[in-house]
């Protein structure tokens, strides 16, 4: 009887073995161009996709836990929705490019080595609590709109710990858009863009923003990425603590970085860039406990707009055709605002290298600054339209 009975729990051990072994290597190939609208359901189930499968306008799910390992194949014409725990990896695909849309719908989703495009729409999308998304080593493409869309406007939490690393964006409308435009609550904490390459695709342009924050989020790092002929490298709309930092701005036609709402934003830091950006200017409104620090920039002017108590100091800053900086207090506060110890070259124009404008510029400090003007022949510095009692030394 006890040898029955160990017969029978080796048995049971070696079964449970088994079922386990089978769960972990649940592995389906995919290798008919033909899909289903079931073809990727499965979850916790591994797709080498080796085939190029036309989805047919469909819409297909990819199973919770699951993965489609790209292996040469590609997927095109549908929409691809990614839930809980899912991933693609395309490392052995080679760059081969995928023509869908992908929407998010779910946390802890990864997208990495993957090349895919759209022409009109939106080429990842989510509407959803997207926790932890990770999109790394990756090609996007959108000619007709957003490379990115995330929207918290209808969700009950916040959106944590979003990674967009080492990718490539080139889009008409927008590169990466956060959007939260309801309420005033955070909806966004925790998101991490590096060292990635933003350019405006070769149609018309359609806004051409790389980077868009707008509504309410905070603790965001920009770092060490490349702007290439955008209209606008980073727009900020209600974002607080964001850090801007070893960027490079090369050709964009607008602004580098702009930053306007109507709630008030609070430190930003926008430190160790490097822009080669003629006609852009850096334009802030609205904020407050702004650093602008150990910038080399070669642009059209920095201007601060109903902005208080920033600081902009150790810049190497040449300008083209307009101030170096201006404090506008037309119609908000612009006081208490400091200018040192910059560099500055300015070329020619006939417009004053520092400048303070409006009634409500005051206290604004300008101070150790070393200028170099080219064909200038403008002032050093002015107060115009009621500002008063800036210092000048």
């Amino acid at each position: 009887m006890n040898n029955i009975y160990k017969h029978f729990c080796l048995a049971a051990i070696l079964l449970a073995w088994s079922v386990s072994a089978q769960a972990q290597n649940n592995v389906v190939n995919v290798s008919s161009a033909k899909a289903t609208a079931g073809m990727f359901s499965k979850q916790n189930t591994t797709f080498r996709l080796t085939a190029d499968v036309n989805l047919s306008g469909q819409t297909i799910s990819l199973g919770q836990g699951s993965k489609i390992d790209v292996q040469g194949g590609s997927l095109k014409n549908g929409t691809l929705k990614m839930g809980n725990n899912s991933s693609i990896d395309g490392k052995k695909a080679k760059r081969k490019i995928s023509q869908i849309k992908i929407q998010v719908v779910g946390k802890n989703v990864s997208i990495s080595n993957f090349a895919w495009k759209t022409e009109k729409s939106v080429a990842l999308l989510s509407y959803a609590e997207c926790d932890n998304l990770r999109v790394e080593n990756c090609q996007i493409t959108a000619n007709g709109n957003n490379c990115v869309k995330l929207v918290t406007d209808n969700i009950s939490g916040i959106v944590e710990n979003i990674v967009f690393s080492n990718c490539s964006f080139q889009f008409q409308r927008m590169g990466i858009e956060l959007q939260n435009h309801k309420g005033s609550a955070y909806k966004f904490d925790g998101v991490q863009i590096s060292n990635c390459n933003f350019a405006t695709a070769p149609v018309k342009l359609k806004y051409g923003y790389a980077i868009s924050l707008s509504g309410y989020g905070k603790n965001t790092s920009i770092v060490q990425n490349t702007f290439n002929k955008t209209s606008v490298g980073v727009e900020i709309v209600g974002f607080s603590d964001v850090a801007i930092k070893k960027n490079n701005f090369d050709n964009v036609t607008g602004k580098i970085i702009v930053a306007s709402n109507s709630r008030k934003m609070t430190d930003i830091a926008i430190t160790d860039n490097q822009a080669d950006s003629k006609q852009a200017r850096l334009q802030l409104s609205n904020c407050t406990k702004v650093m602008i620090q150990n910038n080399s920039f070669n642009i059209s002017f920095i201007e601060l707009q109903g902005s208080s108590n920033c600081t902009i100091q150790n810049n190497i800053l040449t300008t083209n055709g307009h101030y170096a900086v201006m404090i506008d207090g037309t119609s908000k506060k612009a006081q208490n605002n400091v200018v040192s110890n910059n560099t500055v070259t300015q070329r020619g124009n006939n417009w004053s290298v520092f400048r303070c404008y409006g009634q409500y510029s005051t206290g604004n400090a300008f101070k150790n600054n070393s200028v170099k003007r080219t064909n200038s022949k403008g002032v050093k510095h002015d107060q115009m339209k009621g500002a008063s009692g800036n210092t000048f030394k």
